[in-house]
């Protein structure tokens, strides 16, 4: 398996935090691929922010 060839983040959200790396940001929701290779979605109201 190879590393994304974008950075990893650490996201927080109004759940909690995810560390990934984002994929994209579309229009009212953030891609997110984690460190455990789990894709999520995350409604861009409830990302707070993105180191």
């Amino acid at each position: 398996m190879q590393t994304p060839c974008v950075p990893l983040e650490r996201i927080a959200t109004t759940d909690g935090e995810v560390t990934g790396y984002v994929l994209s940001v579309d229009s009212g929701f953030v891609n997110v691929l984690t460190e455990d290779r789990e894709f999520l979605i995350l409604p861009s109201g409830e990302v707070l922010s993105r180191e």
